[in-house]
């Protein structure tokens, strides 16, 4: 399948944040985002100052930016990510997924919680791309 723009598919970007106490800033995530979807030919049409007005604004969607802000990663039903699985469930071009971590996607109570969402995604026909400081570049999965 080809998207509009020629790519192979279309990314969404999911993100979860319990308060703006993390190291990276929302905006930096969407940049890798970008960087992902470039690296695996799908399209992408997020921006990073799009990520900020979204927390300003309280809004949960916008285009491919999925974004749960001030919610514990324990809540497994979120306004954004109820909303991710079903365009990723319904809409034949999304191809990727872009989490910067898994904690960010999920930190459920019940580690097979998270295990169960990250295949129910996959079953979707969806493939996760996840990033990792672990190391010093991107760790694609």
């Amino acid at each position: 399948m080809t998207i509009k723009d020629g790519r192979s598919g279309r990314g969404l970007f999911y993100h979860r944040d319990s308060g703006g106490k993390h190291e990276t800033t929302p905006g930096q995530y969407v940049h890798w985002a970008s960087t992902a979807a470039r690296k695996h030919n799908v399209s992408f049409d997020g921006e990073e100052g799009q990520i900020e007005r979204m927390i300003r604004d309280g809004i949960s969607v916008d285009g491919d930016i999925f974004l749960d802000y001030e919610v514990s990663g324990n809540e497994m039903s979120r306004v954004a990510l109820d909303a991710l699985i079903h365009e990723a469930g319904n809409n034949l071009e999304v191809t990727h997924l872009l989490i910067p971590r898994r904690d960010r996607l999920a930190r459920p109570d019940d580690a097979l919680d998270g295990m169960n969402l990250e295949k129910r995604l996959r079953s979707a026909g969806t493939t996760l791309v996840l990033w990792t400081k672990l190391f010093l570049h991107s760790h694609w999965v």
